[in-house]
């Protein structure tokens, strides 16, 4: 007689494959000195840090979250709503026992954790007991496409258990229609819209699929119904805040492109799903055993099960071909609303296309047990070689199976110095938006916790907003100094330093490594230029100086010029300034 592990002892070591995987994905955690959760590099990464931590100070000071005035000051923006920041509101918790950046890493792990329960609860929907359910634990947590979206820092799109447990409690319902799954489904799908909106949008989607192809009657669409309608209810608060301050947000009337190296990035991860293709069509690489089961699993699993699964991964995987032409399903669908317009990015819809593939794999894992007979010793033997052979599998075809992690010199004695200055903003270069590369100055900003003139990824020229532009023309000092990143001769006067600090913002901050080995040049001119107009820098160490603006002599002024390298292509409308970055 075959025998079955209880729920609880199931649950139990659902709960230690999750935290085993995380640590897997998260290897390397336990080096020397603080660590930050993802590529330094990539433009994403520490904007979505300062924004998670960001909105968990705010959270814990009591202050709205609707208005920044801390960057591109004096202007600020909106940074939840333009990133959906919600994240924040789970983190802060942890960050408030752990400070930034270790508060950061508890998430990641975190996350890492949620989504391989929730593949858990996904393969119990199914219907599946043991080792079947419990390969989807390692199956999404390890998912190459949530591991991508982690490296980039982006927390609302690396975290995919509110999305998949929206698929769980859908076809649960289409297997036993009851009024707890309704509610189920309904908090999952708030959850999900309140973290953020495209996964609401790619569960909708799933949802509607996921009924057409396998609810069995008018009950299950009646549960289904019944519980979307009550998590959109529990969404309008949000949803009216949202579309209320959309035009408010910088980029949303743009028309972008979609195409181009972005459909090439999408039809190449299309094609690569056993190899792992460079860039970002990485995300697409699935491990092979996986793979293999979900194809057993695509044929011997349940008929109507199989059918929706398979259903929703073929869809999202036509969309995630991206803008090929008018009658592309990605334009055909998502060419029709203002809100879905916005949506750039085709290769995200892979993460639910992994998470198919994934629940196959476990229906096929299921049907490998049945063929080995009751022998609760040879599934168990099955489910272990599945479990053992995943992680392996991905791992020899090159496909992502970490975290990406980084040291970085945390704390800097220089920001710990201006965080015990007076009030005011910082002017800290670059401030020319073809001379940014990098996010760093507002990593320090979450240090000094003074509001910065710069801001969140300058180079993007959808993301900055139009009146700090104005605003920078009118000022001479800011025109003056963005002029000189930009290769041009200024005059930097004394009187235009004074007239800048007068206005709030009297501290200035030249830290060398905000600057790529090929602008250090702009470094020099601007020491040399300020010694000249303002006098000796009030601090100095680490590479960074700083200076009162109220100290300069206003009727002091001095000729400044630094080219612009050869070759250095200028940063924007989109990329970051692409040199070499001096060491920190």
């Amino acid at each position: 007689m075959s025998r079955r592990l209880s729920g609880g002892a199931e649950a139990l070591i659902a709960l230690l494959l999750a935290v085993l995987s995380a640590a897997w994905a998260l290897r390397g955690a336990a080096g020397p000195g603080p660590l930050l959760v993802g590529d330094p590099d990539h433009p994403d990464t520490l904007a979505n840090h300062w924004l998670l931590d960001w909105t968990a100070q705010r959270l814990r000071d009591g202050q709205q979250l609707w208005f920044n005035a801390d960057y591109y000051w004096p202007v600020g923006d909106q940074p939840v709503l333009a990133g959906n920041g919600a994240d924040g509101l789970l983190a802060a918790p942890l960050l408030a026992l752990w400070p930034w950046p270790a508060g950061a890493l508890a998430y990641a792990a975190l996350q890492r954790i949620f989504d391989g329960l929730a593949g858990w609860a996904l393969g119990r929907a199914l219907g599946l007991r043991g080792a079947p359910a419990l390969l989807l634990v390692p199956a999404l947590c390890l998912s190459p496409s949530a591991l991508v979206e982690a490296s980039a820092g982006r927390w609302t799109q690396a975290g995919t258990w509110p999305l998949l447990l929206c698929f769980a409690a859908g076809l649960r319902l289409c297997r036993r229609p009851r009024a707890g799954g309704a509610l189920g489904l309904g908090l999952a799908l708030a959850l999900t819209g309140g973290l953020y909106w495209y996964y609401a949008w790619f569960a909708l989607l799933g949802l509607l699929l996921i009924g057409a192809l396998a609810a069995p009657g008018r009950r299950a669409w009646a549960a289904a119904g019944l519980g979307t309608g009550g998590g959109l209810l529990v969404l309008t608060p949000w949803l009216w805040a949202f579309l209320r301050s959309w035009a408010q947000i910088p980029g949303v009337d743009e028309a972008p492109d979609v195409g181009g190296q972005r459909l090439r990035e999408a039809l190449t991860a299309a094609g690569q799903l056993l190899v792992a293709a460079p860039g970002p069509a990485r995300a697409a690489c699935l491990s092979a055993p996986l793979l293999l089961l979900g194809a057993l699993g695509a044929a011997e699993g349940p008929r109507r099960q199989t059918r929706a699964l398979i259903g929703v991964g073929v869809v999202f995987l036509a969309l995630g071909t991206g803008d090929w032409g008018p009658a592309s399903p990605f334009a055909l669908l998502y060419d029709q609303l203002p809100l879905l317009r916005r949506f750039w990015w085709p290769l995200r819809h892979f993460v639910v296309v992994h998470a198919m593939i994934a629940a196959l794999a476990a229906l096929g894992l299921a049907a490998l047990g049945r063929r080995a007979g009751a022998s609760m010793g040879a599934r168990a033997l099955i489910g272990a070689a599945a479990l053992a052979a995943i992680p392996a599998g991905a791992a020899l075809q090159g496909a992502p199976d970490r975290v990406a992690l980084h040291p970085i010199p945390w704390p800097q004695a220089a920001w710990a110095e201006l965080a015990g200055w007076g009030p005011g903003a910082v002017v800290q270069p670059p401030l020319s938006p073809e001379a940014a590369g990098s996010s760093w100055p507002l990593i320090a900003q979450r240090a000094h916790r003074h509001p910065t003139v710069a801001g969140h990824a300058p180079w993007v020229a959808r993301g900055r907003p139009a009146a700090w532009d104005a605003w920078a023309t009118r000022q001479p000092a800011i025109s003056a100094l963005q002029a000189l990143e930009r290769g041009a001769p200024i005059t930097l006067r004394g009187a235009e330093l004074r007239a800048l600090a007068a206005a709030g913002a009297p501290h200035f901050a030249l830290d060398r490594a905000a600057l790529p080995v090929e602008l250090q040049g702009v470094v020099r001119a601007l020491n040399d230029g300020l010694r000249a107009v303002c006098g000796r820098p009030k601090w100095r160490d680490q590479g960074v100086a700083l200076w009162d603006l109220h100290a300069c002599d206003p009727a002091a002024e001095v000729q400044l010029h630094s080219p612009w390298p050869e070759g250095l292509r200028p940063a924007g409308p989109e990329l970051p300034l692409q040199g070499r970055w001096p060491a920190r």
